[in-house]
């Protein structure tokens, strides 16, 4: 790693899979840009503390934190811990997916300052569909993009997406938040993604059918975050008129 680039931190969020944890750091630090990593625990305290205590002799040598609010607060989990980060790029995935190739997420990313993110290609159809050209209102486009198959970004981008959230709705606590900060963090970058089509490595315990867009609620909590979103991003527009 050159002293011109900068470093990154590995995020995952530790929830049901806890058995994938080793690979996923392991993964993370054999990045030559990611120099720590943080995982954001979803379990309850006791289990926190616990799963802190089991892995604390395996990385005692390495730059690797167990953090977490003693609560299931889903994907809000992913940005909370890039809070606690030391460098200024963050590299995540989820808990079920093994990353093949940080660097290419590495290296597009610092070419084009977006989110550089992994995409199934058998989602093709879907995902030019719903992910790269997005949604409307009034005219307004936005882009989305999924982020627990890979992905790297900047501390920077997190801090001006969430900033417009906050200055729009506040700081209240709330589900529609912890359950789709992934696409409100993409769809408040405006602008589209560096999507590289590639077959995800999925890990054990990787199972669509308990995946949160199994439930019932999803499209609606889809469809709120989306609209919510674009409310802020026709209200920047009108702004700049």
């Amino acid at each position: 790693m050159t002293k011109d680039k900068p470093m990154a931190t590995g995020v995952v969020i530790a929830y049901k899979r806890l058995d994938n944890m080793q690979q996923i750091v392991d993964s993370f630090l054999s990045a030559d840009f990611i120099n720590e990593v943080i995982i954001w625990s979803n379990l309850p305290q006791d289990e926190t503390l616990h799963f802190k205590e089991k892995i604390k002799n395996e990385w005692e040598s390495k730059k690797v934190a167990v953090c977490g609010l003693g609560e299931n607060i889903f994907l809000a989990g992913r940005f909370l811990a890039a809070g606690q980060a030391t460098n200024s790029l963050i590299a995540t995935c989820d808990d079920d997916c093994l990353v093949s190739d940080w660097n290419q997420l590495y290296e597009r990313h610092l070419a084009t300052g977006k989110i550089a993110c992994y995409m199934n290609p058998k989602h093709e159809d879907f995902g030019i569909k719903k992910w790269r050209h997005g949604y409307g209102s009034n005219g307004r486009i936005a882009y989305e993009t999924l982020l627990g198959w890979g992905a790297v970004f900047s501390v920077e981008q997190i801090g001006k997406a969430f900033s417009k959230w906050r200055g729009h709705f506040g700081d209240e606590h709330h589900e529609l938040f912890d359950r789709k900060a992934d696409r409100i963090f993409a769809i408040l970058q405006d602008e589209k993604h560096e999507q590289i089509r590639k077959e995800p490595n999925h890990l054990k315990g990787a199972n669509f059918r308990s995946a949160l867009c199994r439930k019932d609620d999803h499209y609606k909590l889809t469809r709120e975050a989306q609209l919510r979103c674009l409310e802020i991003l026709n209200k920047e527009d009108k702004e700049r008129e």
